[in-house]
């Protein structure tokens, strides 16, 4: 199961700090992306853990899924996916990966209606640069729109192929949380890829 597949919408509730990684944190990651990118063919690199509590609903609708933790690198790899997807333009591809892939399958859920749209939103200021950032407005004074153009920077100065492959090979412990969880609950983990491959 691909940790950005399918219908499903994660949501940074309000009390959670907001995003604050800045240019260090991001250079470092996309250091360990493109470290594991050029090491052998089945090598990954383990992203973190992502803590979330999953809210019930119908099937067949978009799943809405609360972050309790690791929402520093869930913005920092969509922001990273959405800076390659521009950098391959409208008819780009690398490695099977165009911009709409990118688009449809990672960052967005099509046809959906706007409260639904985005597979992640943030919270307050954060989620207004998000979106801003995907619109490609990364003009903001906050730390996502500082991540925007950090992010933009690195993508443009390194090998789109590397940095995707890279990106295939991030790993990330998911552990959802049940509704019973605060009153002595299971967890469950999942090792997650978040990208496509």
């Amino acid at each position: 199961m691909q940790l950005l597949d399918g219908r499903v919408q994660y949501v940074v509730p309000r009390w959670q700090r907001r995003y604050c990684w800045g240019q260090a944190d991001i250079e470092r990651l996309v250091e360990d992306l493109l470290a594991v990118a050029g090491a052998e063919p089945d090598a990954t690199h383990y992203g973190g853990t992502l803590l979330t509590f999953p809210e019930p609903g119908p099937e067949g609708v978009v799943r809405t899924v609360r972050v309790v933790d690791g929402q520093q690198r869930l913005t920092t790899v969509s922001i990273l996916l959405a800076c390659i997807g521009d950098e391959l333009g409208p008819n780009g591809d690398c490695e099977g990966w165009t911009k709409r892939d990118i688009l449809d399958d990672r960052l967005t859920n099509p046809r959906k209606p706007p409260d639904k749209f985005r597979k992640l939103r943030l919270q307050d200021g954060d989620e207004e640069e998000y979106r801003d950032g995907l619109a490609g407005n990364m003009g903001g004074a906050g730390a996502v729109s500082q991540a925007w153009r950090t992010a933009r920077r690195i993508v443009v100065k390194h090998d789109l192929a590397r940095l995707l492959r890279g990106l295939k090979r991030l790993r990330v412990v998911s552990i959802g949380l049940d509704a019973n969880e605060c009153g002595g609950g299971r967890a469950r983990r999942y090792w997650h890829d978040p990208t496509p491959g």
